[in-house]
């Protein structure tokens, strides 16, 4: 899901951080999970990438991370969403990327069978 520097080594740092279930980590190892068409959001002026990756086998609707990644990888946070409870925040989001990441937990899951994009960007 993640082979290109820094994407992969700051979303590990991210799920280790905290103690994310065992197929959120299968995402940052194994690339597991099903990924949701990548979009760009503006965060306080500055384009932001919002990825959504559910949990392999399950509902979105309760079992989902939305990840929000800085310009270029440099910074990533999250929404959890596990077993259908409230989301929970990894990496300490604050301000604007907080509330991108609410906003994010709030809206409805990606439909089956959109089209998936779970890889960054190459940076340009």
């Amino acid at each position: 899901m993640l082979p290109l520097q820094p994407y992969k080594g700051n979303f590990t740092r991210l799920v280790k951080a905290k103690a994310a279930p065992d197929w959120v980590k299968a995402i940052a190892v194994q690339g597991a999970g099903a990924a949701g068409p990548m979009r760009t959001v503006d965060v306080a002026g500055t384009p932001y990438r919002l990825d959504r990756v559910c949990k392999v086998g399950a509902s979105c609707a309760t079992d989902r991370l939305d990840v929000l990644w800085a310009p270029r990888g440099a910074r990533v946070w999250a929404a959890l969403v596990d077993g259908g409870k409230a989301p929970v925040m990894l990496g300490d989001p604050k301000g604007a990327q907080a509330e991108a990441l609410a906003e994010a937990a709030r809206t409805a899951p990606v439909p089956a069978g959109a089209p998936v994009d779970a890889s960054p960007a190459a940076p340009k």
